[in-house]
């Protein structure tokens, strides 16, 4: 098995990965203090119509980022292992922020935006830098993260036509 043989490290990021990180840093923020704020409240309840709908997508999207924690532990890089717990944990926290009547307004916006600045970020990045993920082929993680960006579009629509 691979991660048996690899040693947990740095990557080199390179200017920008840490634009990436910095704008996701700032979505996390918000989600953390969401997710706070909604435990906080005690009155969790499964919304209705459109915010529904934002509940179940970006859960989807927090279950493939809690997956993804697996794929971290394999690569042992020490920077994307101890911000994918944080990512998970602020996706859960917009998850519970949906579900707490009230709390989300403000929240929803600018956690996507940022998401989707730092994923374009990230495309770029690959783009422009070669970076590799062990032997992930290219094009997938170019899907992958199309897909997160596609996620945090479908959250931002509904929420533009609600």
């Amino acid at each position: 098995m691979a991660s048996a043989t690899r040693q947990w490290h740095i990557g080199d990021y390179g200017t920008l990965g840490w634009v990436e990180t910095g704008l996701k840093t700032l979505a996390v923020l918000i989600g953390l203090s969401t997710g706070i704020a909604a435990l906080q409240t005690g009155s969790l309840a499964f919304p209705e119509g459109t915010q529904a709908i934002q509940l179940i997508v970006l859960g989807f999207m927090a279950l493939l980022l809690t997956l993804a924690i697996a794929d971290r532990v394999i690569d042992r890089e020490i920077i994307a292992m101890v911000f994918i717990i944080f990512n998970v944990l602020s996706h859960w926290g917009m998850v519970l922020g949906l579900a707490t009547p009230g709390l989300i307004e403000g929240r929803l916006v600018p956690f996507c935006v940022f998401m989707i600045a730092g994923d374009i970020v990230k495309i770029i990045f690959f783009a422009t830098t070669g970076f590799q993920i062990r032997d992930i082929p290219r094009n997938v993680i170019f899907g992958l993260t199309g897909g997160s960006i596609l996620t945090y579009v479908i959250v931002l629509v509904l929420q533009l036509l609600s």
